[in-house]
């Protein structure tokens, strides 16, 4: 039960979904085998708002194409079918085609399932790790690393080099900032009103917000540090910016990958 909330927890959390808007008390007490076996109206019953995100998500982490019915569950009921079903004599060399087939389809399904729930338990481990390190640390920062920290020590006291050195650091990358695409300068902000008080602490402004926070970087376009997202598809739509060639510093080689 707890692989799948920590799978939906680490989804919502890439997709952009707010955590407090799902329905995770329908989830929390489905097991990993569980969740394999649902279909589409399973995941919409379980949340009429989401469930449908969540279960293309899980089909495409399953490396499968949706079709209008659920492709687990088809694979199985071929495999009870199969079983139920005796061959004849003259169907023989048909039968046996059959079966290497819908043998193909089963070692298929179990082999996306041990995917899965190996993503799962990595995923519950993560989880594990960044609930107890903000236990341990309310205010975020990275108690190991706080000689070396680029927020704490970084020569730039402008807002963008703050952001940049934000992405090189891991104990806010990605968790308060992380790269959507580091090689073209795209990243995103993950917890502004979090990005906020760190840019309040630097600057001894207790009132900072994110509102504030976000005029001051619209002022960056003019100056080509900032320049405006492609739009591809291949970004999210939201707390989406890209490094201009006015910002210097935040070439690949020196960034935290998410």
């Amino acid at each position: 039960m707890d692989d799948v909330v920590g799978w939906m927890l680490e989804t919502s959390k890439r997709l952009g979904v707010p955590c407090e808007d799902i329905n995770m008390s329908k989830f929390a007490t489905l097991t990993g085998s569980q969740l394999l076996k649902m279909n589409e109206n399973d995941f919409t019953e379980c949340d009429p708002n989401y469930g449908k995100l969540f279960y293309r998500e899980m089909a495409r982490l399953l490396n499968v194409t949706i079709p209008e019915d659920n492709i687990l569950d088809d694979v199985l009921r071929k495999y009870k079918d199969f079983e139920e079903t005796k061959p004849s004599p003259m169907d023989t060399t048909m039968q046996l085609q059959q079966q290497l087939q819908r043998q193909h389809e089963m070692n298929s399904l179990f082999a996306a399932q041990q995917q899965l729930t190996q993503t799962l338990a990595n995923n519950i481990r993560q989880q594990l790790t960044n609930n107890l390190c903000a236990a341990l640390n309310p205010t975020g920062l990275n108690l190991n690393n706080l000689a070396s920290s680029p927020l704490l020590h970084a020569k730039g006291n402008k807002l963008w080099e703050f952001i940049r050195d934000a992405l090189k650091d891991p104990a806010t990358c990605p968790s308060v900032v992380r790269w959507e695409d580091p090689n073209e300068g795209v990243f995103r902000i993950v917890e502004s009103e979090k990005l906020a008080r760190l840019w309040g602490e630097r600057k001894n402004n207790t009132k900072m917000t994110y509102e504030k926070l976000s005029r001051a970087m619209r002022t960056y376009y003019d100056k080509q540090i900032l320049v405006p997202v492609p739009k591809t598809g291949l970004y999210p739509k939201k707390l989406v910016y890209k490094f201009g060639p006015g910002a210097q510093g935040w070439c690949k080689s020196t960034a935290v990958m998410a």
